[in-house]
């Protein structure tokens, strides 16, 4: 699984409630346990994935730790008309063997999720427990207090409203849920995340998991930065961000057979300004002309990407390991666009697109040198590729 690659036992995004990690709502919570302390019922309300059942479990926590006796139900499971609130609110006595509808001193706060769903004939069942005193506080979600019928909206002592998070809140809580393992992401990449969510915190969750589940093999260490968040995201999203050049998309539908192209014709040709291009790596031997390196690529590796032959080009010609700083200038690229054709070329990934293009062994091998990720030829394609 993913998550193992930074070292948590867990998906760490798992958007399940999980009232430890929660930020940001620290005046709705305490503006909360004052009304449940008053006896009040109150409502949490705000959008789908802002945080309400989490808040309801985290106040039902503390509850308990008051000496409160808890009983939280989930209106989302039931029918309305199958909801027994006599058996939820149910106090066992004689070492269990019995049971009793509660009293004033049994302290009872009733915990109910998506209270919207319950009927006018269950809501006036449970003003009768509370006015009898059998119920101490009832704390219910929404997501708007509208929702909730009128004969119950009455008696409503408080409206706690979840509002937007600020992007400091939604940053501490991706860093928060980190803590046990290795962080994935740089500051901007977090940043991004928080900026392509919307400020919702069940949308940076999923969308933090999304970006690793896609980048951990070419980012075992972290560091996923703001570009290689774009490239997962924005581009699946809009369309509009494309890490890959034209060239290649018409590469790959020719594996699907859409078309059959003479040898020579899809031989790679490589632009005179790509050493120009790479300050950082340089040819070592060029006594091989342009022409005759063209036909030994195309020999073996002439179903590759353009990027992808631009990237074994470029370890090819400097002879030895290279780092993605020095990589992405020489080929013209980003970094999430390197990663993902270097994986790809490892066979880490898409193992099977690149066996239809004949590659059964990995072109590229990762090394770690100082915590840093360095690439080379493996020993195959060294060799093929060699200068005589």
């Amino acid at each position: 699984m993913w998550f193992k690659t930074y070292g948590f036992k867990e998906n760490p995004f798992k958007i399940t409630p999980k009232p430890e990690y929660m930020v940001g709502y620290e005046s709705q919570e305490i503006q909360a346990k004052e009304a449940i302390t008053s006896g009040d019922i109150i409502v949490i309300t705000g959008p789908t994935g802002y945080g309400k059942t989490t808040l309801l479990r985290k106040l039902k926590n503390w509850a308990a730790r008051q000496g409160y006796k808890t009983v939280y139900f989930d209106c989302t499971y039931s029918p309305s008309d199958q909801v027994n609130f006599r058996e939820l609110l149910s106090v066992k006595t004689f070492f269990g063997l019995r049971k009793r509808l509660p009293v004033k001193k049994d302290r009872i706060v009733l915990f109910l999720d998506e209270v919207q769903r319950l009927g006018k004939d269950k809501l006036e069942e449970l003003k009768y427990y509370y006015d009898s005193e059998r119920i101490h506080s009832i704390v219910m979600s929404t997501i708007s207090h509208l929702n909730v019928h009128e004969s119950m909206r009455t008696r409503v002592a408080e409206t706690v409203k979840l509002c937007n998070l600020t992007a400091h809140d939604l940053r501490s809580m991706i860093l928060k849920r980190v803590e046990k393992g290795k962080n994935p992401f740089s500051p901007d990449g977090i940043e991004e995340i928080v900026l392509l969510s919307g400020n919702n915190p069940r949308s940076v969750l999923i969308n933090a998991e999304k970006v690793c589940k896609v980048l951990h093999t070419s980012f075992p260490e972290g560091n996923i930065g703001r570009e290689e968040v774009l490239y997962v995201l924005k581009g699946e999203k809009t369309g509009w961000y494309k890490p890959v050049e034209v060239k290649e998309i018409v590469s790959e539908e020719r594996e699907k057979g859409d078309s059959v192209q003479d040898t020579a014709q899809e031989a790679p040709v490589f632009p005179d300004s790509l050493d120009s291009e790479k300050p950082a790596v340089k040819a070592e031997n060029t006594s091989v002309s342009a022409q005759q390196d063209d036909l030994v690529w195309a020999w073996e590796l002439k179903d590759l990407s353009p990027l992808q032959k631009k990237i074994v080009k470029v370890l090819a010609e400097a002879g030895r390991p290279l780092s993605y700083e020095e990589i992405c200038p020489a080929v013209g690229a980003g970094k999430g666009s390197v990663a993902k054709q270097l994986s790809r070329l490892a066979l880490v990934s898409d193992t099977e697109l690149m066996n239809k293009k004949g590659i059964t062994e990995p072109v590229v091998s990762k090394i770690v040198a100082d915590g840093k990720s360095l690439f080379e030829l493996t020993e195959k394609y060294r060799k093929l590729l060699a200068r005589e």
